[in-house]
């Protein structure tokens, strides 16, 4: 059932049975596809049916198929070959993204078994690949990839598969240059939340901005960013925190 409710793109199927608490699915025979497989190949995929097998099936994000592709050989192939016009790119895009926003970054470059990457799969009109999938003056590949490009940071550990912790910092040795650098060079910690006015208790919008020097930001045992925040934050009994934001202009760095 819950196939006939990706391939019939219907949500309100899919909704019902994952919701079920005794869900076991299997995978379909042909080509040994889970169900993530077969929303991610969809043309153009329901976003909205992707979105909840991602959610409710973590562990099909990786799954490889028969030819050891996951999910993401799928959505970036069908992407490709469909030539989709602008105003239908982001059904795709918002799928593709989705995917890759629940996997590692070093995870985007999984081969199947023909040693072939996602991103193998696409074709580019080039002099080294003149077989081009696409019909059109642009070619869908080039969107595809500036997905990847501009996708914002994703969370977890996004080089090894154990989080060891903060780092200790070695503080730079007084006299240095370096030492001179960090403690007259500002950087900027703030953090951006929602509390309410005092008066009409209706939620307004809230900046805690500091500028600290890199030494108190970075090295400073009895300051740190978490710290600096922490005094400088307006004690409200509600409130609802959106990011943070940390700025080093030494190193051009923001976070």
């Amino acid at each position: 059932m819950l196939f006939q409710g990706i391939y019939h793109r219907n949500t309100d199927i899919v909704t019902t049975i994952l919701e079920r608490k005794d869900l076991n699915i299997i995978k379909d025979l042909k080509g040994n596809l889970t169900p993530l497989h077969a929303a991610a190949q969809m043309d153009p995929p329901v976003d909205e049916i992707v979105t909840q097998l991602v959610n409710h099936m973590q562990e099909d994000i990786l799954e490889p198929d028969d030819m050891g592709q996951i999910p993401l050989h799928h959505a970036l192939y069908t992407a490709c070959v469909s030539e989709p016009p602008w105003e239908e790119r982001p059904e795709f895009a918002n799928a593709i993204c989705y995917l890759m926003r629940n996997m590692q970054r070093l995870d985007f470059d999984i081969k199947d078994k023909n040693q072939k990457s996602p991103w193998d799969l696409l074709k580019c009109k080039t002099a080294a690949e003149p077989d081009c999938l696409c019909d059109s003056d642009e070619c869908a590949a080039d969107w595809i990839r500036e997905l990847r490009d501009t996708l914002e940071p994703i969370g977890g550990p996004a080089c090894k598969d154990k989080v060891e912790g903060q780092a200790e910092l070695s503080p730079p040795m007084p006299g240095t240059a370096q030492h001179r650098a960090c403690v007259t060079t500002d950087g900027t910690v703030g953090e951006f939340y929602h509390a309410p006015n005092e008066k009409t208790r209706q939620l307004q919008e809230r900046i805690n901005l500091k500028t600290p020097s890199i030494y108190k930001m970075m090295y400073d045992p009895q300051q740190g960013c978490a710290r600096i925040l922490s005094r400088s934050r307006r004690k409200e009994a509600s409130q609802e925190f959106k990011c943070r934001w940390i700025h080093i202009p030494a190193n051009n760095v923001s976070c």
